[in-house]
C-alpha cells in the first residue's frame, strides 16, 4: 500500500512504514542503480520480466541509454500520458498498476517466444541494504 505525504512531515515513517525514492528513505537509488532496480534486488526477485521492466524503468528514471531497452521510448510515452490525463497520485497509481500488470504479461509471453537479449551486465546483488531508523 502506497501512502503519499505533505512534504512538511515525510520524515515521519509510521510504523511498519517505509519510505520510498525520497531523501533519506529505506529504498533509494544506490550508486548507479534506480530504486526499482534496488528494490528489486533486495528481495532477490528473479522472474525475467522483472528485469527488463527494472531496465526500462532505470532508462527512464536516470534519463539515459545504460540498457537502451526499444520498450523504453513507449512506455515513458505511456507514462507521462497517465501523468497528465490524471491529477490525482491515487488515480495515476491505479492507472500505472494497470500499465505494469500488463506490461509484465506481455513481456513474459515474449520472452518465452524467444531468449532474453539484452544490453545490460548481470544484474549485481545487493548484500545489504542499510535500513535508518
Amino acid at each position: 500500500t502506497f501512502k503519499f505525504v505533505k512534504k512538511s512531515n515525510y520524515k515521519k515513517a509510521g510504523k511498519n512504514e517505509m519510505r520510498y525514492d525520497m531523501f533519506d528513505a529505506e529504498f533509494t537509488h544506490i550508486a548507479d542503480r534506480c530504486t526499482f532496480e534496488v528494490i528489486v534486488e533486495s528481495f532477490d526477485l528473479k522472474q525475467a520480466p522483472l528485469s527488463v521492466i527494472a531496465e526500462i524503468i532505470h532508462d527512464l528514471d536516470l534519463k539515459d541509454t545504460k540498457f537502451n531497452r526499444p520498450e523504453t521510448a513507449g512506455v515513458g510515452m505511456f507514462i507521462n500520458s497517465l501523468v497528465s490525463s490524471e491529477q490525482s497520485d491515487e488515480g495515476r497509481m491505479k492507472k500505472a498498476n494497470s500499465l505494469f500488470d500488463d506490461l509484465y504479461r506481455a513481456i513474459d509471453v515474449n520472452l518465452k517466444a524467444k531468449p532474453l537479449k539484452s544490453n545490460s551486465k548481470k544484474i549485481q546483488a545487493v548484500t545489504k541494504v542499510h535500513l535508518k531508523p
